[in-house]
């Protein structure tokens, strides 16, 4: 691995904001702690985390794309992981809905906690397919660069559906998949699993189309 070149990549994709905004989570909960006696929303940590899978996937996916552009069935195992934890930054947007119940602390004080952490969960979702939109752009084209961008958020959508209402978890698609499909299927039609996904999918989309995105690197020629 090209540390380099990562770096280069890292730096264009905001990886420097997006630790800020992260160690601002960290600090907040440190200080929720010290205000409140009680760690009751360490999970929000937890979800943060599994936030950067997806950025950190497309990260290398980028690197090893742009690096050797003919490799490119070596991408699908970083895609795989991209894909399969990519809803969980769009999901930190839904565990603003603990605000309602908060009672220890003040309410200011959480209402910033929480939109720190659904902040850096949009960004890392966003910052993760724009780098994925950049590889598909230079393999199929712009056109299909498009259409991946509005299928994954469409994914994504269903995701946190998945994850908000039914409770499931991302390697659960991999370690227990038709438990997870028995689950889901009565779902699938129903207004509420439509309406959710839509609405999470849209709003993916359009703090998507609001994000500029840099200029893309060109792959290498050797």
């Amino acid at each position: 691995m090209d540390y380099t070149h990562l770096l280069r990549l890292a730096q264009r994709y905001r990886l420097l904001g997006l630790l800020l905004n992260t160690a601002l989570v960290v600090l907040l909960y440190d200080s929720y702690r010290w205000l409140t006696g009680a760690p009751t929303y360490g999970f929000l940590l937890w979800n943060v985390f599994l936030a950067w899978v997806p950025y950190a996937a497309a990260l290398l996916l980028l690197a090893q794309h742009t690096r050797n552009p003919q490799a490119r069935w070596a991408l699908l195992p970083l895609g795989a992981l991209w894909l399969l934890f990519l809803p969980n930054a769009p999901y930190l947007i839904t565990d603003l809905m603990h605000l309602a119940t908060i009672e220890a602390g003040p309410q200011l004080y959480n209402v910033a906690y929480f939109a720190a952490c659904a902040w850096v969960g949009c960004m890392l979702g966003v910052l993760s397919l724009q780098m994925v939109q950049q590889v598909v752009a230079q393999l199929y084209g712009r056109l299909w660069s498009w259409l991946v961008i509005a299928a994954v958020s469409g994914l994504c959508g269903v995701g946190v559906y998945l994850g908000r209402v039914l409770r499931w978890n991302s390697w659960d698609a991999v370690l227990n998949p038709q438990a997870l499909l028995h689950d889901v299927r009565p779902h699938l039609l129903s207004p509420h699993f439509l309406a959710v996904s839509a609405l999470y999918a849209g709003l993916l989309l359009i703090v998507y189309l609001a994000v500029p995105q840099p200029q893309p690197l060109s792959a290498s020629k050797t």
